[in-house]
């Protein structure tokens, strides 16, 4: 196995060589020394330019969904404001559309109105326990007075 591939790789160096060698002796060297011309050009630093021209099609669905922020799809929000038209030109920080934010508004008023609410329920029953505790301890002092006295 080792000695074909060795002798497969010596006829093909073999044959590279010899291709070479014909091609190279095929050269017309009369047409090359008879040629007085020659061209100079002075060589300068610049700016490479090419232009690729192509041609194709560019679609864009008719419809896409929006998300705004919210994450579920069930939320339902109101847009009050469209600061685009048809075949306008937007770049990446445009402001595309405003959302009507009165039914959140309203929404974080209700939050903190419950968040107060808990608030007062929270220090109700700390005083509520305050009370009991203290009412529990004078209990406790008057039964040791009366069991003292005995």
């Amino acid at each position: 196995m080792k000695h074909r591939k060795i002798v497969i790789i010596a006829l093909i160096i073999i044959t590279v060589l010899v291709a070479s060698i014909i091609l190279s002796g095929c050269g017309d060297s009369e047409a090359t020394s008879d040629s007085d011309e020659t061209l100079t050009m002075q060589v300068t630093r610049g700016n490479l330019m090419t232009t690729i021209s192509s041609f194709g099609t560019v679609s864009m669905p008719n419809q896409a969904d929006l998300t705004f922020g919210g994450g579920s799809t069930s939320t339902v929000y109101t847009v009050s404001e469209v600061n685009v038209e048809f075949g306008d030109t937007v770049k990446k920080g445009d402001v595309l559309a405003k959302l009507d934010t009165a039914s959140l508004e309203r929404a974080v008023e209700q939050e903190k109105a419950d968040l107060r609410t808990a608030e007062i329920n929270l220090e109700e029953l700390y005083e509520q326990y305050s009370n009991s505790a203290i009412a529990d301890a004078e209990a406790a002092v008057r039964d040791a007075e009366v069991s003292l006295e005995n």
